[in-house]
């Protein structure tokens, strides 16, 4: 990266954080009340009706403004758009595809879809944006350049089309996609790099992760014992109640089973635990720190009987290499 680009990608950090310093704050909500609120309105057929729903999911929200932009990398994304990543106030993890010029500023046109995010944290465009700069100390710089391979920006102005093409060899190449035929090849370095990603994965896992299930039928009586706080229990039983039934397992073997692509040129991972809990993952966001994926999966998901939930305490083991069945059949 030479000095030109550094400093372009520095002033596009600069203009993000400003315009989401002014435009955007985050809120979170109460998990347990947001669920129960949920459990109410049971999608039209409870006991609120569709705009006391929506007015008392309102009420939940807790707001606090945006005091930390932190800057984590730059990609590619499929349509040879940049992508930027970053995190708010150390909490919520977002990005953004940079493909449009505005001809008024000759900056990129910043578009973020309201109320998004994985949770526990959500974005949200504020009731009146400012007009103010964003102190620099609150930004947190990514100096690494691009991870990927070439970015293509076009600008429109009047007729003239300005195409600049910069061909990238630093950072992680992972995927390398020829079509053969309409199939995927895979050489040895790239196999080794799949290999490398499934031990990764399954270190993460075994680390932070463990399976429980529960009794259905004890499940099933104690929501009618609650009856959505209408009868013989208060809604902290109902929650401890649930809570106890939870039978715990730690995570004792991890077979992957495919790799694919997505929609968006995301590598995605399926695998198995346990040989009864299924997953896949969509990798898209490279640390700037360990220059490697980071993984997310949602707390308490799974179709049952077993659902996955994170660890009260992470470990920072090795699991053993024969608790692990690698997939060797590349990348569909």
């Amino acid at each position: 990266m030479d000095e030109q680009e550094k400093a372009k990608l520095h002033e596009i950090q600069t203009d993000l954080a400003n315009y989401l310093y002014n435009n955007y704050r985050l809120y979170t909500v109460d998990e347990a009340k947001d669920e129960q609120l949920n459990k109410e309105y049971n999608r039209g057929e409870g006991s609120l009706t569709t705009e006391e729903f929506l007015k008392k999911s309102d009420e939940l929200k807790e707001y606090s403004d945006i005091k930390k932009v932190e800057f984590t990398s730059f990609s590619i994304g499929a349509m040879n758009t940049l992508e930027v990543y970053f995190t708010i106030n150390d909490v919520y993890e977002e990005e953004v595809d940079l493909d449009t010029i505005s001809a008024e500023t000759e900056k990129f046109i910043y578009s973020i879809t309201n109320s998004t995010g994985n949770g526990p944290y959500y974005i949200e465009k504020k009731d009146k944006p400012t007009k103010e700069r964003m102190p620099e100390d609150l930004i947190v710089y990514d100096e690494g350049g691009i991870n990927w391979w070439i970015i293509i920006v076009h600008k429109e102005q009047g007729g003239e089309s300005v195409k600049h093409r910069k061909q990238w060899l630093i950072g992680l190449l992972i995927i390398l996609i020829i079509g053969i035929g309409g199939k995927w090849y895979m050489d040895e370095q790239e196999k080794a790099k799949l290999h490398e990603i499934q031990t990764d994965l399954a270190n993460y896992l075994y680390n932070n992760y463990r399976l429980y299930t529960v009794n259905e039928k004890e499940e099933e009586k104690i929501f009618k014992e609650f009856n959505r706080d209408k009868g013989s229990l208060t809604e902290q039983e109902f929650f401890d109640k649930l809570e106890k039934l939870k039978e715990y397992s730690d995570i004792n073997k991890i077979e992957f089973t495919s790799f694919s692509i997505g929609p968006v040129n995301t590598l995605k991972v399926y695998f198995t635990i346990n040989d009864v809990y299924e997953e896949e993952v969509s990798l898209d966001t490279i640390s700037s720190e360990t220059k490697k994926f980071i993984y997310r999966i949602t707390n308490s998901t799974g179709r049952g009987p077993y659902y996955i939930e994170q660890k009260d305490k992470p470990t920072e083991l090795t699991i053993p290499e024969n608790l692990i069945i690698y997939y060797e059949g590349g990348i569909k």
